[in-house]
């Protein structure tokens, strides 16, 4: 099987983030106890933003690398890619599957790269040397939310985490990680958190910063929803996405009071309660999102995601 020549777990504690389009006052954000995640109580972390594209591909990675017949058909690996994913994000899954196809291609044209930032693990990408100048833009588009994946696949994937971060642990039987979607009675607490804390935003002067629980004085969202993005900010999202009206990084604007990104909007993400997601999306008005009522889906969609909680036992 075709090999790197290292593969690392990529075993850091901290998540450092690049505010992308961020517009209003960031708070300061709780200490992370759990890889990519903050602490919600003595039990509970809950993971600092949604999963990304990034991530996903890092695990549907590790179930193909050791595979016992060989090398697997790309059929079999595209199985674990979603069907329901925004157009401008499809390239990346198209690159991914070219590790398991590049026998079948002219491997001269192509240079390997492998990521790790912000990542569980290593994986491959094959690029051409023009995709290869466009890194930073492919980067980018790596940590969009991941969206389009069945409720069922997601068990597979949390499995896998909490072998993860237990293997990381491994020389301390006393613990264990059990990762599992979080519950609408947390996403509501944490939602009403972030409503609350944008309401008593301030200037420097004491004055309000927020309008109406979704832009600021200039008039940028706070968040990603649907409706004008005539702002500041506007031209760069434009530039880095080619679009105004799509999901965005996962660590885009600030954080909120707790330290979570995009519990409002973005992608709405999928509960421990089948069928029902919370939070929003990018499609939704702000006046839609900040009633925070339930999302119910039936099948997977290019507008929702998932973060996840690990809950950690002694």
């Amino acid at each position: 099987m075709k090999k790197f020549y290292q593969l690392l777990i990529v075993a850091c504690l901290t998540f450092s983030f690049t505010v992308v389009y961020a517009q209003t006052k960031k708070e300061k954000s709780k200490e992370i106890a759990v890889y990519q995640c903050l602490k919600y109580n003595d039990s509970i972390h809950i993971k600092q933003t949604e999963v990304s594209i990034r991530h996903w591909l890092s695990y549907v990675y590790a179930k193909f690398e050791d595979h016992p017949d060989g090398d697997p058909d790309p059929d079999e690996v595209a199985k674990f890619l979603p069907d329901s994913v925004e157009q401008s994000n499809r390239f990346l899954f198209d690159m991914f599957l070219r590790y398991w196809k590049i026998d079948e291609l002219d491997e001269e044209q192509f240079e390997k790269f492998v990521w790790n930032q912000q990542s569980v693990r290593y994986f491959p990408l094959y690029l051409t040397k023009d995709e290869k100048k466009e890194y930073d833009h492919i980067k980018t588009f790596l940590n969009k939310p991941i969206t389009g994946v069945t409720f069922e696949a997601i068990e597979g994937f949390m499995k896998w985490q909490s072998e993860i971060l237990d293997g990381w642990l491994k020389d301390d039987e006393n613990y264990s990680h059990n990762v599992r979607l979080v519950t609408p009675a947390i996403y509501d607490e944490l939602i009403e958190n972030t409503k609350n804390g944008l309401r008593n935003s301030k200037e420097k002067d004491g004055t309000a910063s927020v309008i109406g629980d979704s832009t600021n004085l200039k008039g940028c969202h706070l968040y990603n929803f649907k409706g004008s993005q005539n702002c500041p900010a506007s031209e760069g999202r434009f530039k880095e996405y080619g679009t105004l009206t799509s999901t965005v990084a996962v660590n885009s604007y600030h954080p909120n009071i707790d330290g979570y990104y995009n519990l409002l909007g973005n992608v709405a993400e999928m509960t421990s309660t089948k069928g029902i997601a919370k939070g929003g999306h990018w499609d939704m008005y702000a006046s839609e999102i900040l009633k925070n009522e339930e999302l119910k889906y039936s099948t997977p969609s290019s507008k929702i995601g998932f973060r996840f909680m690990v809950v950690v036992r002694k």
